[in-house]
């Protein structure tokens, strides 16, 4: 039997960092000096939309005709709702359900959305008042989570 290899020392990387303690310090100087250099040059944040649930723009009577008031009012900025762009285009053929379609599972399917319809509608003259109060250049987004948490969209159980 043949005798065995010595083992091939591993090689170590001494001195690079004498201890713990300096370690910790280079950790605490490298972020207090990354942190004061970018603190200016954030823009301060951006306050929340304010929202009620009292129509100030859209007419409160006829869901389709509020859409399509909306259609004419929201303007070209950017609004997204659960991932779906929304534009006036888009608000028009909302509002114009095929014949003997309900206007509800029309939006629902145009969308593909469970949408609570009046609280679409809500949300929408939300939109309308901060542009009009001269936040008109700003995205308007509300992802599927937090539209889901402020009722605007329903379970699907609900939707049967």
């Amino acid at each position: 039997m043949p005798p065995l290899a010595p083992p091939v020392p591993v090689p170590r990387v001494k001195g690079v960092i004498p201890s713990r303690l300096a370690l910790a310090w280079a950790l605490a100087g490298w972020l207090s000096m990354s942190g004061t250099s970018q603190a200016g040059d954030q823009p301060p944040p951006v306050p929340p939309m304010p929202i009620d649930r009292v129509l100030q723009s859209l007419p409160a009577d006829n869901p389709a005709q509020a859409l399509r008031v909306a259609s004419e009012q929201i303007g070209a900025g950017s609004l997204e709702f659960s991932g779906v762009p929304i534009d006036p285009g888009l608000l028009r053929e909302l509002s114009a359900p095929p014949d003997h379609e309900p206007l509800t599972r029309h939006i629902r399917e145009t969308l593909g959305r469970p949408i609570d319809v009046d609280d679409f509608i809500y949300w929408l003259d939300d939109v309308i008042a901060a542009r009009q109060a001269g936040r008109g250049d700003e995205v308007w987004s509300i992802p599927s989570g937090r539209a889901r948490a402020a009722g605007l969209l329903i379970h699907p159980d609900e939707v049967f």
